[in-house]
């Protein structure tokens, strides 16, 4: 995977917040620690194929593939944002991570779009 088909993006995790009794979500930025501004690059795809159709006949665009043969500290449920949120004090990210599936090094993220 070359660095030039990457993307920059941010990773945000969600904390819930219980507020007598009313369940609510503060999104955190999660930082990498190896880049200067908290980064991470990963290698977005749009594959289309028959899952992606529903019972309509409908393309679902809102599923992302994102890979990576990087062992980052990306799980699911945190939020991916493809504008840096580091210096945002309230955000909600575009994606939300909904499972991490690892062949040997490459470690693909099914990305779903955050519609909270």
């Amino acid at each position: 995977m070359l660095k030039k088909n990457t993307e920059k993006v941010y990773i945000s995790k969600a904390n819930s917040i219980n507020n007598y009794g009313e369940i609510s979500k503060k999104w955190e930025f999660k930082k990498n620690p190896k880049t200067k501004d908290g980064s991470y690059r990963l290698n977005i795809q749009q594959n289309i194929n028959e899952l992606d159709v529903k019972s309509t006949g409908e393309v679902d665009y809102e599923r992302r593939k994102a890979v990576t043969r990087q062992n980052y500290d990306i799980n699911k449920g945190d939020g991916i944002s493809f504008e840096n949120i580091s210096s945002l004090e309230v955000f909600k990210p575009e994606f939300i991570v909904k499972d991490k599936v690892k062949v040997g090094v490459t470690t693909t993220y099914i990305l779903e779009k955050n519609n909270d």
